[in-house]
């Protein structure tokens, strides 16, 4: 948490991609060295590591995602342009998000070579 409140989404998104590829003995090890992804300084992420501003913002999360999720759910938990993007019975297949993220608009590499429907009818 300290280290996304450190830095902006594209920061964010860098950094935690880094951690998801580490292989770092432990989380800290891995964020000091991921740090540098998200053009974090180190030393602020790991001062507010070691205060109580670390145990706020996870609380503050945790509200967060209490809030939105009252009752049970699942992981990942799906948005296409802030609506829940709901696939029966499991989680959404890469294919099937991919086409839903296209198909809202995304500019991702990967949509420019789709071949998008040419109708707007829903096809689940």
């Amino acid at each position: 948490m300290c280290a996304f409140n450190k830095t902006d989404t594209a920061g964010s998104v860098a950094f935690l991609a880094c951690m998801d590829e580490s292989t770092a003995a432990n989380a800290v090890a891995g964020a000091k060295k991921c740090s540098n992804s998200g053009g974090l300084d180190w030393d602020s992420v790991d001062a507010c590591y070691k205060s109580s501003d670390a145990d706020d913002l996870l609380e503050a999360a945790s509200a967060v995602y209490n809030k939105q999720f009252s009752s049970s759910t699942y992981v990942p938990h799906v948005f296409v342009n802030d609506q829940e993007f709901a696939y029966p019975g499991t989680s959404p297949g890469y294919a099937v998000l991919k086409q839903a993220l296209c198909e809202a608009g995304s500019s991702a590499a990967i949509c420019k070579s789709m071949e998008m429907p040419k109708t707007d009818a829903c096809l689940f």
